[in-house]
């Protein structure tokens, strides 16, 4: 519907690089520096929403998706980079009391509005990998630590259907320190991704301990208490959702990667040239 809407979108440009929920934007940022066509989305971008509209840079809204499809359409074919670094509030440890969500309970309690929009948005990232993996794109997509967003039954979906076509080099899991980038915190992050080229941002601190133990006295991001069943909880603080920011460094890396990222990729269907009976 997209492709046959006539004037929907006439860019003139071919992208090298998109990153969605982009925050501070650091990867597009350097990636740009390094040359390469790069756009970005997220909320932030288009605060001020006339009543009665919706928010194009919301992706779980009609617009919002539209453009996310238009734009990765307007990826370069078989040379570019989609990151999708989804909010990560309702998939984190921390959540669970709300979300209801484990290994084995991915979905989580479907009755509450933040999760409902959490797998509603994930469900429709999970269709836009499949369209990057149809165009011959790489996509990426990156959680913190513990995030339950792996285990959700679309997503292993998706990830099943690439290794049915290039096996198990098809999707790569590769996990990090974001403090080995400069960030304030230890916060170790993983990411998924159909080129094995993502592993080379693995700077895995071999003694975890350590790092946290370095990390902790700089800031703290939750606090634990006990409820009045004298459970153990814990809460987070005004510091944590500033752990969402991409370190200048981890942009820079990331933008040094984009060829060798968008230059080897499994998984994506072969089409053929020659069509019969054209």
């Amino acid at each position: 519907m997209v492709i046959w809407t006539q004037g929907l979108y006439d860019l003139k440009e071919d992208y090298d690089w998109m990153e969605f929920f982009a925050g501070n934007a650091a990867c597009t940022t350097y990636t740009r520096l390094q040359g390469h066509r790069g756009v970005k989305f997220d909320l932030k971008y288009n605060q001020h929403v006339p009543p009665g509209s919706i928010n194009y840079m919301d992706i779980n809204s009609p617009s919002g998706f539209v453009l996310a499809i238009v734009f990765i359409l307007k990826g370069r074919v078989d040379q570019f980079v989609a990151w999708f670094g989804i909010k990560c509030s309702s998939w984190t440890q921390i959540n669970t009391g709300t979300s209801a969500r484990s290994p084995c309970a991915s979905i989580g309690d479907t009755m509450r509005k933040s999760v409902a929009e959490a797998n509603k948005m994930l469900e429709r990232i999970c269709l836009l990998v499949i369209l990057v993996v149809c165009r011959g794109g790489c996509w990426i997509l990156e959680q913190p630590n513990g995030s339950m967003l792996e285990f959700y039954p679309c997503f292993r979906w998706a990830i099943g259907q690439m290794i049915e076509i290039d096996g198990v080099k098809s999707v790569s899991r590769i996990s990090w320190w974001m403090s080995k980038f400069g960030a304030a915190t230890a916060k170790p992050q993983y990411a998924y991704s159909n080129s094995p080229s993502i592993r080379k941002v693995h700077r895995y601190e071999s003694q975890p301990s350590k790092v946290k133990k370095d990390m902790k006295a700089k800031v703290q991001t939750c606090r634990k208490y006990t409820n009045k069943q004298g459970k153990e909880c814990y809460v987070g603080t005004s510091e944590l959702k500033d752990t969402e920011i991409y370190p200048d460094m981890f942009g820079y890396t990331i933008s040094e990667l984009v060829d060798d990222l968008r230059g080897k990729v499994y998984g994506c269907p072969r089409i053929t040239k020659e069509i019969s009976g054209y």
